[in-house]
């Protein structure tokens, strides 16, 4: 599968992100382009989200593939790879299957272990939402506070919805993720990592627990820990010169 990608600046180090579930590569354009002043940047869309391509075959090691295939076929080099939440899962079976095309690896709020379920009513509301009868983006931020009271979580939400001569329809395959839901959220089974990783939280988020670093540390050999403070799970949105420099100085000692 070919995944929609955007560059970013043209340096020898390379940094490839990786979005969460529901995300696409736009969430990281910001910090990107902060970034592409020292690194080339690569943004990607993982299968069935943003404007890659659908496929009702949707699972973390198939994702983790197309990733191996955009890296092979734009012949990079040694990479950084950084994974935010569900792309940070990604990001740690890639390790595990291709540590010798990383240069380093960086996980976002996330730990390889099972989570409880908390995006169903997401699910609800792209499924239950009468696209058909929405004639602006009010009305749909109406439809979804139903759904999530957040109003940051609904913007992030409503991007995955765009319109078009037809009126609005989701831009996502909502089904195939759905159905992959249980082990997007599920334990993912890692030996024996010994590249340099470092695993960010955000200091408002309970993704990565205290109790979670001493099993991280069995299984990556080089691992650090930072807390970004003033973040919750969204940790490159909500605190993102923080974010940067936590990200460039563990890299740059790499």
């Amino acid at each position: 599968m070919q995944l929609n990608f955007k560059q970013y600046g043209s340096a020898d180090d390379t940094i490839v992100i990786l979005h969460g579930i529901f995300g696409s590569l736009d969430n990281w354009h910001t910090v990107a382009k902060e970034l592409s002043e020292n690194y080339t940047v690569y943004t990607l869309d993982l299968r069935n989200h943003g404007h890659s391509p659908h496929s009702e075959e949707m699972s973390l090691a198939l994702m983790a593939e197309d990733v191996h295939t955009f890296i092979i076929e734009h012949t990079l080099e040694k990479v950084h790879l950084v994974g935010h939440s569900m792309g940070g899962k990604v990001a740690m079976l890639f390790a595990q299957s291709y540590a010798s095309q990383i240069k380093s690896l960086v996980v976002v709020d996330i730990a390889p272990k099972t989570y409880k379920s908390g995006h169903l009513p997401y699910f609800r509301a792209y499924q239950e939402i009468n696209l058909s009868e929405i004639k602006n983006r009010k009305e749909l931020d109406d439809a979804f506070a139903e759904y999530e009271s957040n109003m940051a979580v609904r913007q992030f939400l409503m991007k995955n919805i765009v319109s078009g001569a037809n009126g609005y329809h989701l831009k996502i395959n909502v089904q195939a993720i759905e159905r992959a839901y249980s082990e997007i959220i599920g334990g993912i089974h890692l030996e024996d990592i010994k590249l340099p990783t470092l695993f960010m939280a955000g200091a408002k988020s309970n993704y990565i627990r205290e109790a979670d670093q001493e099993s991280i540390k069995q299984i990556f050999h080089q691992v650090q820990f930072t807390s970004i403070e003033n973040a919750g799970h969204w940790v490159h949105a909500e605190n993102r010169p923080s974010f940067i420099r936590a990200l460039t100085e563990f890299i740059r000692d790499i």
